[in-house]
């Protein structure tokens, strides 16, 4: 039988508190998320019209939307075309500048290491409770209300080392 992660129905994790965000809120993040997916869409509506006009197809284009120029396709589809290669060439321009800016040059250099003593200070828990924490394989870290560490709790210690093995002998044969 697998052993819970909590034993007190109120102690609930950080990552897992969705169900204690009011139903409203929910629903306002949903609401906002449609609302900007269906802005992307019609942001790629003129797109869409004039490709499939290119393509023969005859597609009502509204009445608000003559005097924006969805009727001049070949014009918009070009202004897109000319849009995206001076995108590209910017991006493969920097890609270039930084290949030769850095070659032969290491930039991934040593980080310091820090003290396991300034963590905890900075974290704002014992030391020895962060050497727990780093010595185990699941550990629960708990959050104050703030967003500051209050606790960390070891629910799988590491296994011990393994001896080292010796190596079989070669195959003969």
């Amino acid at each position: 039988m697998a052993t819970p992660l909590h034993e007190h129905e109120d102690d609930y994790l950080i990552i897992s508190a969705v169900h204690n965000v009011p139903w409203w809120r929910r629903l306002l993040g949903w609401l906002v998320t449609l609302a900007f997916w269906c802005v992307w869409f019609y942001l790629w509506l003129p797109l869409l019209v004039s490709l499939a006009r290119l393509g023969g197809m005859r597609v009502p284009v509204p009445g608000w939307a003559r005097g924006i120029g969805w009727v001049h396709s070949r014009h918009l589809l070009i202004l897109y075309a000319l849009a995206a290669a001076l995108i590209g060439g910017a991006l493969l321009l920097w890609a270039a500048i930084n290949l030769w800016r850095f070659a032969g040059v290491d930039r991934r250099g040593q980080i310091p290491a820090v003290a396991e003593r300034e963590v905890a200070q900075a974290l704002g828990i014992a030391e020895t409770e962060l050497a727990r924490g780093r010595r185990s394989k699941v550990c629960i870290a708990r959050h104050q209300d703030d967003g500051w560490l209050e606790s960390v709790e070891v629910v799988q210690p590491l296994p011990p080392p393994m001896a080292s093995v010796p190596e079989p002998p070669p195959r003969v044969g």
